[in-house]
């Protein structure tokens, strides 16, 4: 992972000297909330803290924790897979994006997964304008009846619009949600963890 976070310093990525920190928040997050199943929209260098944590914490979690990737471009993901430990609990589903205007969608059932932790890190279409597209997945779950415990959404302010919306216009799940709004690299504090700053975290209310 570390090397990782070198090649995007080096090759001078305005977001480059950021990816530690994002990479240990979400360590962070991952042993604070201890989930069983995580479902990861958009393979990558969180995909191995994923492997990481569900290795360490294999013995420490009943059955294991279950690890569900989605990713919409096999190719990417094969190269991906090629620098990823292996998980007999880690479950790849390469599938399409809807994508409609300014929203996007993979074309999954969202009913069979059942999250605790849904990370939202996909699908990676972006817009003419340079945003990237709101993410539906979220919001989806939790109007099909199949809410996650905890959604963290990468830096997609649009993606976090959506679920919000969502979830208000779901009357049985309204106001079941505390959202924890991410904020950019302090560069004066780069290595402060006392809460999920580059991330948006919405916890259920159980």
């Amino acid at each position: 992972m570390w090397q990782y976070c070198e090649r995007h310093v080096a090759a001078g990525l305005s977001w480059g000297h950021i990816y530690p920190l994002k990479l240990l928040e979400l360590w962070d997050a991952l042993v604070r909330y201890k989930p069983r199943t995580i479902v990861e929209l958009g393979a990558g260098c969180t995909t191995a803290v994923f492997l990481h944590y569900a290795e360490r914490y294999r013995h420490e979690i009943q059955y294991g924790c279950k690890l569900i990737t989605v990713e919409e471009n096999e190719d990417f993901y094969s190269k991906v897979k090629s620098n990823l430990p292996s998980y007999d609990k880690h479950e790849a589903v390469i599938a399409p994006v809807v994508f409609d205007g300014n929203t996007c969608r993979y074309r999954i059932r969202h009913d069979w997964m059942g999250p605790d932790l849904l990370y939202v890190d996909g699908p990676s279409n972006r817009l003419p304008n340079g945003d990237t597209a709101a993410c539906l997945d979220a919001g989806l779950m939790v109007t099909e009846g199949n809410a996650p415990l905890v959604v963290m959404f990468d830096i997609r302010a649009s993606s976090v619009r959506a679920f919000d919306k969502a979830w208000e216009e779901c009357e049985h799940y309204y106001k079941d949600y505390h959202l924890e709004y991410g904020v950019h690299c302090d560069i004066e504090q780069p290595w402060y963890l006392s809460g999920i700053k580059h991330h948006t975290t919405a916890r259920r209310l159980v």
